[in-house]
């Protein structure tokens, strides 16, 4: 056969979709921060850390969270809040209305009964993935599509999309590919959903079946199909009331399924620790109730992010550190996530009746740039996300009367997200320099703005005693005298508490602490050790 070639192609506009925001918050205003049993997302946590301490963002966080011991959620809630900064998560819609609120789901991992080999009640196929299923990378022939794909099979010279859900049964190429079969059509469609699951076989062993790909058909929800019927009420179309409803009207369930003409196949995996979850979209083990799926595009795959919504169900608050393990083909959006509940009938049950609002702040390590622009996000230029330096520091000269140095290597336009820059404080362009890994230093009667590095190589200013004065972000050096403690066995507690960039060391007699560090870390230093040292 003659090889397919791709002729050139015109350009395209890049769709319009929602715009994440993140505006850096105190702790304090993260709802249910301060009531998490934070320690419980250890575990998830430290797992993320394995398939991330390679990647620039986290080498020192995952490095810091080896050398941790966390034996409650104080400890745990010391470690995130010396490592990391929080942001709210907030988007403007298609229609430009701001918004912070968002969907929040669920998924589980499913049990169900198979076989090797069809017969008796074992009717039902699963499949791997058919040889004739090709994937073409869009982003490879329209650069504005990059990360999306389509999926389909070539006929002759012509690529067509793959088949559905009512037609696959009947493929040579998909049936050749069986993995098992299962004794619940039902079963086999929420396995789907879900994106893996375990199945029991006759002989006591469990097998487990992961997410492989995906028949490139437009995932289509089949209680919304039954709504629009008017079979199900909005109120009833849940996956235990879908369930119901299936049970009792078996002459129309090839129907109702085939509404969905999205098909998953699989791959199959050994269970050498049941009771670690499925593997999720980044490589270790899901949590169940501290792990999320969410849309790559918008939030960062691997990240911690507190999540505020209410149990399935009902108004009652469900407030936790959740991370970011995990996507999903309905997972689209910015405050967008899919709790997972994990294994079996009762978590079923859960993850059915979790369609909740909910709020998401995300955690990011200190001193590393925001997560860049993908798909689903507005290109820098537009809307503020980006400012340019130098126009910003001639308006804080006219405003503050200071004098500026911008040093080599620092960029000419800073990541600014959604933080109105208009009118800019000294105080505001502090932060803004910290979230781009910048500092500035006073020099005589001259501030330089210089790339974030060991900063007691400056000559910062010595503060001795708390001055309303100074902003936050600003670095200054603080000596602070103990009243019984040795400052030699203070420095490995507090350490992990002051940022790469700081400094922190016992002085020659051993009776004070030398810090360098910004000024709001300075105070929080000393309010803990003025409860230790006593």
């Amino acid at each position: 056969m003659a090889p397919i070639t791709a002729a050139p192609l015109p350009s395209i506009p890049t769709p319009a979709l929602p715009t994440p925001r993140y505006s850096r918050v105190e702790w304090a205003s993260i709802e249910g921060w301060r009531d998490d049993e934070i320690q419980a997302a250890w575990p998830a946590f430290l797992a993320g850390c394995t398939a991330q301490k390679s990647k620039a963002d986290w080498q020192s966080v995952c490095a810091a969270a080896q050398q941790t011991q966390v034996r409650d959620a104080a400890a745990a809630r010391v470690f995130f809040e010396t490592h990391f900064d929080a942001f709210r998560v907030a988007y403007d819609d298609e229609r430009g209305t701001p918004s912070e609120s968002g969907l929040i789901t669920g998924y589980y991992e499913p049990m169900l009964n198979g076989a090797r080999k069809p017969g008796g009640r074992f009717t039902t196929p699963l499949y791997g993935v058919p040889d004739d299923l090709l994937t073409v990378e869009l982003g490879d022939l329209y650069p504005a599509l990059k990360g999306e794909r389509v999926r389909g099979r070539v006929q002759g010279r012509k690529l067509l999309p793959y088949y559905d859900r009512a037609s696959i049964d009947a493929v040579p190429s998909v049936k050749s590919k069986t993995l098992l079969w299962v004794d619940d059509a039902v079963d086999a469609f929420f396995l789907q959903v879900q994106g893996s699951g375990r199945v029991s076989l006759p002989d006591g062993s469990v097998v487990r079946l992961a997410y492989a790909d995906q028949n490139g058909q437009p995932y289509k929800a089949i209680a919304r199909y039954l709504v629009q019927k008017g079979d199900l009420t909005v109120e009833q179309a849940t996956a235990p009331g879908l369930r119901a409803w299936l049970a009792s009207h078996p002459e129309r369930l090839r129907e109702v399924l085939n509404a969905n003409p999205s098909v998953v196949f699989f791959r199959e995996e050994s269970l050498a620790d049941p009771s670690l979850g499925p593997k999720g979209a980044l490589g270790v083990p899901l949590t169940a109730g501290r792990s999320i799926a969410v849309d790559p595009r918008n939030l960062p795959l691997g990240a911690p992010l507190f999540l505020s919504t209410t149990v399935p169900g009902t108004e009652a608050p469900l407030r936790r550190l959740v991370m970011a393990q995990d996507t999903g083909g309905a997972i689209r959006g910015v405050v967008r996530a899919d709790l997972f509940f994990g294994l079996g009938h009762d978590a079923g049950e859960q993850a059915g009746a979790m369609r909740q609002q909910g709020r998401l702040w995300l955690l990011w390590p200190k001193g590393r740039p925001l997560p860049p622009a993908g798909p689903g996000v507005a290109p820098p230029s537009s809307n503020g996300a980006t400012v340019a330096l130098q126009p910003l520091i001639e308006a804080l000269a006219r405003s503050t009367g200071r004098r500026f140095l911008v040093a080599k290597g620092v960029p000419d336009s800073l990541r600014a997200g959604s933080v109105d820059l208009s009118a800019p404080t000294w105080p505001v362009f502090l932060s803004l320099l910290r979230n781009n890994q910048l500092a500035a230093v006073k020099t005589g009667d001259v501030t330089n703005i210089v790339p974030e590095g060991p900063m007691r190589e400056y000559p910062l200013p010595v503060v001795r005693q708390d001055d309303a004065s100074i902003a936050d972000d600003e670095w200054v050096t603080r000596s602070v005298e103990l009243r019984a403690a040795r400052a030699v066995d203070l420095v490995p507690v507090l350490r992990p508490m002051v940022p790469q960039s700081g400094y922190l060391a016992a002085s020659p007699d051993g009776r004070s602490l030398l810090i360098v560090d910004r000024y709001a870390n300075t105070r929080r230093l000393i309010e803990v050790l003025r409860s230790i040292d006593r």
